[in-house]
């Protein structure tokens, strides 16, 4: 289950997260390199947004609908134990990334490793004695590796801090508002899934419709609350400037 069904589902983020991470350290290393430590800031901040913005939701959306998505890819609903409890990799993961390329931008490409070192001990160590209770199983491995890649990203991001401070972080930006337009999409998805394969008896259709209705409820409610700023939607890689301009033709952003 989880190797075969739950991590290609899970990596399916990190395309974007890798880029964003990518970008960052030629960015770091020039505004260091420039004396700029405010820049340096504010391109950690933006990333870290970026990151958040994307993560979040697929997180919380994989939650959702665990099983669902499980037995539409793979026929495998069992898988969706598996699928919940993983998740949360796709949060930390991509919070580890972001704050690996500010470190290496920043030129202490070992700390990522450490980092990562420190996380692996403890996942191992989480899974060989979780997953040996019997009333936790195959949570225990997913639980391992969550923990783990917490450890590790957290660590990657007070490093970061104790260079640069903890003024990138906006309670505001980072934490509260998507939040709240994460809330809302898992309410959206549950009440749409529940009621469109109550009407049709369809989980294909019910888990793809509600997909979507959460996709976009999620966008909605984030540019109605202002929690995205057009600056952070061009910084999308590849996509950003052409969302940038669809929202300005909508005017559903301001420049």
């Amino acid at each position: 289950y989880l190797g075969n069904c739950v991590q290609p589902i899970i990596n399916l983020p990190f395309m974007i997260t890798t880029a964003v991470a990518a970008s960052l350290v030629p960015n770091i290393s020039e505004a260091l390199a420039m004396g700029q430590n405010d820049k340096v800031r504010v391109t950690f901040a933006n990333a870290m947004q970026l990151a958040i913005l994307i993560v979040l939701p697929a997180t919380v959306g994989l939650m959702t609908l665990a099983t669902p998505i499980m037995e539409l890819l793979y026929d495998k609903p069992g898988a969706g134990v598996a699928m919940f409890w993983s998740a949360a990799v796709v949060l930390v993961v991509g919070l580890y990334q972001i704050s690996a390329g500010t470190l290496q931008g920043m030129g202490k490409a070992m700390v990522p490793m450490y980092s990562l070192l420190i996380g692996a001990a403890i996942k191992i160590l989480l899974t060989f004695t979780l997953t040996a209770m019997p009333a936790v199983g195959i949570r225990g491995a997913a639980i391992g590796s969550v923990i783990g890649f917490a450890v590790a990203a957290g660590n990657n991001v007070y490093q970061v801090s104790r260079k640069i401070g903890w003024g990138w972080l906006s309670s505001r930006y980072h934490v509260v508002k998507p939040l709240i337009s994460v809330v809302v999409m898992a309410a959206l998805v549950l009440a749409s899934y529940s009621g469109i394969y109550m009407l049709l008896d369809s989980n294909g259709l019910a888990t793809l419709v509600s997909i979507a209705i959460g996709g976009c409820a999620y966008f909605a409610v984030l540019l109605a609350i202002g929690g995205v700023s057009l600056e952070i939607i061009r910084k999308v890689p590849k996509l950003g400037n052409k969302l940038a301009t669809l929202l300005l033709k909508l005017k559903l952003v301001r420049e």
